[in-house]
């Protein structure tokens, strides 16, 4: 199963990652892109990662922005891109079912 990877609301990579928070959800929408009423900011689509190891992908993620304000990935604690065990089943509350975090990475502000 493909994992996903979804954008949380602090800058902190400490394992086991909880340190990164819970997901970016400026909107204090619902979780996963199969939900009615639409999905946070932070939920990103499962990946599949090639048998060499290495990934390139490009996002375009519309409720998020470098621009100051409240969608801004670059606040004052940063945010963090977390890689979870599970492929997200895009609906369970509040993470999609995706399992433990497994990968991480700090956008600074």
């Amino acid at each position: 199963m493909p994992p996903p990877i979804h954008f949380h609301e602090t800058g902190k990579c400490e394992p086991p990652f909880e340190s990164a928070g819970g997901h970016f959800n400026p909107g204090k929408k619902a979780h996963g892109v199969l939900d009615l009423g639409g999905s946070h900011a932070g939920d990103l689509p499962n990946v599949v990662v090639p048998a060499g190891g290495k990934l390139e992908f490009e996002l375009f993620v519309p409720g998020l922005t470098l621009a100051a304000g409240p969608s801004s990935v670059l606040d004052a604690d940063g945010t963090a891109l977390v890689i979870h065990a599970k492929a997200d089943d895009y609906r369970t509350q509040p993470a999609g079912d995706s399992g433990d975090r497994i990968a991480c990475g700090v956008i600074p502000r």
